[in-house]
């Protein structure tokens, strides 16, 4: 099932997704055949949204790393499903909101985004130093 189109207002108002990552999550969105999920291949994403493969698959690799997006396989030589989501703490009940609590739940959509992207560096190893300054030296 398609989620609310008012989650696709929330990740519009995303400050973390750059625009060609709201554009591969709207489009799958759209694209979404009821249970079945959004089956289309990362070149005919790209073709349709004029990006390149390679965005659309690195795109689609950081969602799953941050729970927007669930793949299922349809099996050999078929399409995967894609189904887009959001966490839990940005998934308002309400399937219609005011602006401010539009950009309530996008606040909370960036505060989980930039969370797993950190737990994401930091299980590979990666530690993010604070930029210096020229004060600090």
């Amino acid at each position: 099932m398609r989620p609310p189109w008012v989650q696709a207002r929330i990740v519009k108002a995303s400050t973390a997704l750059s625009s060609t990552e709201k554009l591969v999550w709207l489009e799958h969105h759209g694209l979404t055949n009821g249970a079945k999920g959004a089956f289309v291949s990362a070149s005919a994403l790209a073709h349709r949204i004029a990006v390149s493969k390679v965005a659309v698959e690195r795109t689609r690799h950081l969602f799953l790393s941050v729970d927007l997006i669930k793949k299922r396989s349809r099996g050999p030589g078929r399409t995967a499903s894609w189904f887009v989501q959001l966490p839990f703490c940005a998934r308002p009940s309400a399937t219609r909101l005011e602006d401010d609590a539009v950009e309530h739940y996008a606040e909370l959509l960036d505060q989980w985004i930039e969370s797993q992207v950190a737990r994401e560096l930091k299980q590979i190893g990666v530690t993010l130093n604070p930029p210096t300054t020229l004060t600090d030296e």
